[in-house]
């Protein structure tokens, strides 16, 4: 217990002290009793595990010289794959020197190529091929690592595998989606993304990407399991914005609405009379069937919550984050601790965040002294707030949309990845 509170402690004098004196210390794995209190530790996982996935080079170097399995493995995925996903350039190069096993796979069949391009890292991804990745690796879900790094936005990745002459449009097994439909689904459709730099970076990314795709010939009009286009899945997740970057870009080659043609019949009409696809197939406006919302949300799960409020409503609306969370007229406190009748994990939310109380026939929320605050519809309240249906609920990194008597969730928990970042902060 105590060489593993030296290395979460990042106490590098300590730990390599213990591994001096019990070398095997360095397969320990996590005690489970500090797994109850890390949220992103398993009592699967070896120190190396943890040291690779918070990015800790001087650990992972000092557990590496006393002998640590470079390949072991925790809930199927191995050190390497927790690196990678982190974004660790450093710490994944430690471990191919260490020859550390790049085709290995983890429980959902992912390599840390698979991780790395989901999470958005571009150069780690290039390394990773570099030492031999394979490009023709599938996940369980039938994801290719086209689909992957485009999803990530990883733009120098996607050209190089491009110019390999891979598949253009691979469809994956669970929802028949191709990469560009990827790119749509994961791109940042929150209101962010055209106000911070960061978000407004990540948004250029998902648009280069797609440049790359369509250029390398992908069909701007392939029909997923849903009978959706990529258009349609914008329209969906951001509604009717034909001014968009994204949507001009899809447009510019020949991409239609089916889904939604009836809002867009003007621009399909304009774009391609005949109704031909950009590859010269042709398709049927006459049946199509309806989006699949647990197939979008699925595809979602990763990607970043919440939109402007036009579409938060039908977001919410549909279930598409996850099921309302009642009030019902008695008293409901959110927060981390666990005795809280809603918890979250983030660190950006207090213990005891904020409370919604019925009161008068109405509902009332108000800051139980927490770090980030209460904002409501974009501004910080200061004082208990009448709730009014419709109003968005802001609490560290988590948003909720009100509806008159529940709490629709407009952002997941975060990721075991997330979580971990937010530790090294």
């Amino acid at each position: 217990m105590r060489f593993w509170e030296a290395l979460l402690a990042e106490d590098v004098n300590q730990v390599r002290d213990f591994l001096q004196s019990d070398a095997s210390l360095a397969q320990a794995c996590a005690p489970y009793k500090l797994c109850r209190r890390e949220p992103d530790l398993t009592d699967q996982m070896t120190p190396l595990h943890a040291a690779a996935g918070r990015g800790w080079a001087q650990q992972v170097k000092l557990l590496l010289v006393a002998g640590a399995d470079v390949d072991a493995e925790a809930d199927g995925a191995t050190p390497l794959h927790e690196a990678a996903e982190g974004g660790h350039q450093e710490v994944v190069e430690l471990l191919l020197f260490r020859q550390a096993n790049v085709y290995a796979t983890d429980s959902s069949g992912r390599t840390a190529l698979h991780r790395a391009a989901m999470a958005g890292h571009d150069d780690v991804a290039n390394l990773l091929l570099d030492n031999g990745a394979r490009l023709e690796a599938t996940d369980d879900e039938g994801n290719t690592v086209l689909h992957c790094l485009a999803a990530g936005g990883c733009e120098t990745a996607v050209k190089r595998v491009l110019e390999s002459d891979v598949e253009t449009d691979p469809c994956n097994t669970t929802h028949q989606r191709t990469p560009l439909h990827l790119v749509v689904v994961h791109a940042d459709h929150t209101t962010a993304s055209r106000l911070h730099p960061a978000q407004r970076h990540q948004r250029a990314r998902m648009e280069r990407s797609a440049r790359l795709l369509i250029e390398h010939g992908a069909d701007v009009n392939a029909v997923d399991a849903g009978g959706n286009t990529p258009l349609d899945l914008f329209n969906y997740l951001e509604g009717d914005n034909e001014n968009d970057p994204l949507v001009r870009l899809l447009r510019k080659h020949g991409g239609r609405w089916m889904r939604y043609q009836h809002r867009h019949a003007h621009a399909n009409v304009n774009a391609n009379a005949n109704g031909a696809s950009s590859n010269g197939s042709r398709m049927s406006f006459d049946e199509q069937p309806q989006v699949d919302q647990a197939v979008l949300a699925h595809d979602s799960h990763n990607s970043r919550m919440g939109t402007t409020s036009g579409s938060m409503a039908a977001r919410s609306a549909m279930g598409f984050v996850g099921d309302p969370i009642p009030l019902d007229t008695g008293s409901v406190i959110i927060g981390r601790n666990p005795d809280c009748d809603v918890r979250y994990r983030s660190r950006t939310l207090s213990r005891k965040h904020a409370q919604i109380t019925f009161e008068q026939g109405s509902y009332m929320i108000k800051d139980l002294g927490s770090h980030n605050g209460v904002i409501i519809n974009g501004r910080k309240v200061h004082a208990p707030h009448l709730l009014s249906p419709g109003e968005t609920i802001t609490l560290g990194t988590y948003e909720f949309e009100f509806d008159g008597e529940n709490l629709l969730p407009l952002r997941e928990e975060l990721s075991e990845n997330e979580l971990r970042a937010e530790l090294k902060r």
